[in-house]
């Protein structure tokens, strides 16, 4: 006896959706909102070079904290550094922040603003340095 392949019946089409996770701000960088200090009145979760830290103020306004960073000092940089993990499958990370600058700024190759750099597991930096 010979069987004949029998027609597949037809199926409703199904619509696959990729869900992406999202991790908030809050979730990933740690005191986000500068609120919390560690008893020496320090920011926790972030780190201030010792050389930074007469150049860095938390300021209050509006009911929310920012950091001040000033600098008189051409030849060097001010900042507010944290490191954290970035998922190994994620194609996209996406950061707003708010910059704020005096009237005298001018824009150039150190120019102040928010950088992010990117660190294999043994801390060697990995793709282009960007610049926001």
């Amino acid at each position: 006896m010979v069987e004949t392949a029998k027609p597949a019946k037809p199926q409703a089409a199904q619509s696959v959706v990729a869900v992406i996770p999202t991790v908030a701000g809050a979730e990933k960088i740690a005191n986000g909102s500068l609120e919390e200090l560690d008893p020496k009145g320090n920011l926790v979760g972030w780190y201030i070079a010792e050389r930074c830290k007469p150049n860095v103020q938390i300021m209050k306004e509006d009911g929310g904290q920012f950091l001040r960073l000033t600098n008189d000092d051409k030849g060097t940089t001010v900042h507010a550094d944290q490191k954290f993990d970035v998922d190994p499958s994620w194609k996209q990370v996406v950061v707003s922040a708010r910059v704020r600058t005096s009237a005298e700024f001018k824009p150039g190759k150190s120019s102040s603003g928010v950088v992010f750099w990117f660190q294999d597991d043994d801390e060697k930096q990995v793709g282009k340095l960007r610049r926001t």
